[in-house]
Formats: structure tokens, C-alpha cells, sequence
């Protein structure tokens, strides 16, 4: 992850997308650039009477008083999610972090456990 504080750190959270609407927001972890935010949302399998197709997790660093600048982010799409049983255990997988709307500097990756449930 890119520091983006005079500190040399960032002062991360994520937004979660479900098909472009912003769903959940994950607490802001300050000063790393190895944040770890063991937080689980659930999210809507249907949504206006359709499947979803996309979660989007967008990285931020808080800049207080200011716009808070974009660390990058991922696409999970649902259609490839696994269906997981409370007899069966969601496994974690590190996905690279993307450029979000063309911002070249970019890096590191995200842990993230994402399934569909019964």
C-alpha cells in the first residue's frame, strides 16, 4: 500500500460497492500501511429484484479536513463466488490492488473472504 501522509503511512478504510451502490464502510486504521480490519458485511445476493454482479472495494486514506485520496481497489465478481455451508469453511484469498479511474501508482494486495452464504 502507498503512503500518502507525511508520516510515511496512510490512514486506510475501505468502501464496499454492491453494483456501484456504496454498502458498507469499514473502520479507518491510522498511521499503517498494513491495516487489518477483521470486519464482515453482508450483502444482498438479490438486489432490485436481480441478481448482483459486482463487488467493489475501493481503499481510501483519510485526510482529515481534506478529500480523502484513492489507495486502489478490487473487483470481485459475484457470479464466481463459492456457496459455502455452515459444514464448510470460506477460504481467504489476496487479491492485487487495481488502479481506480486510471491513477497509475498503485500497490500492495487485499485479504479478502468473500462467499456466497445459505
Amino acid at each position: 500500500m502507498l503512503a500518502k501522509d507525511f508520516g510515511g503511512t496512510s490512514d486506510p478504510y475501505a468502501k464496499i460497492f454492491l453494483d456501484g451502490e456504496a454498502k458498507a464502510k469499514t473502520q479507518t486504521v491510522n498511521k499503517t500501511l498494513n491495516p487489518k480490519w477483521n470486519e464482515v458485511f453482508a450483502l444482498p445476493y438479490v438486489a432490485n429484484n436481480r441478481l448482483s454482479k459486482m463487488i467493489r472495494v475501493i481503499l481510501y486514506d483519510n485526510d482529515y479536513g481534506k478529500s480523502d485520496d484513492v489507495l486502489g481497489q478490487i473487483d470481485i465478481n459475484v457470479s464466481q463466488l463459492k456457496r459455502y455451508t455452515d459444514q464448510t469453511t470460506p477460504e481467504a484469498e489476496w487479491v492485487p490492488l487495481e488502479a481506480h479511474k486510471n491513477r497509475a501508482k498503485v500497490r500492495g494486495d487485499v485479504k479478502v473472504i468473500a462467499w456466497i452464504g445459505q
